[in-house]
């Protein structure tokens, strides 16, 4: 039986979360999905969506719904993060 990475390391939803905190110091406000999948080499709006739900299922970055730019990040890339597991 093989072991997988939590879904927290994954190297994509890592790319995202940095993308996304770059772009909030930058702008001194939370991107947008365009701005963010742009930031990861052009990964798709939904693929970007999806590790955001990721990040806030860890509670790294909190989703305001029906909001634009209704992303807030609650911890930062350097910031250590202990995985509750996961797949």
């Amino acid at each position: 039986m093989t072991t997988r990475k939590s879904s927290l390391h994954h190297p994509s939803t890592l790319k995202v979360w940095s993308a996304l905190s770059k772009i909030s110091e930058e702008s001194n406000f939370p991107p947008t999905l365009k701005e963010i999948s742009e930031r990861c080499g052009g990964m798709s709006k939904s693929v970007v969506k999806l590790h955001i739900e990721k990040l806030a299922a860890a509670q790294i970055v909190e989703r305001i719904p029906r909001q634009s730019r209704g992303i807030r990040l609650l911890k930062k890339p350097d910031q250590k993060v202990v995985s509750k597991g996961g797949r």
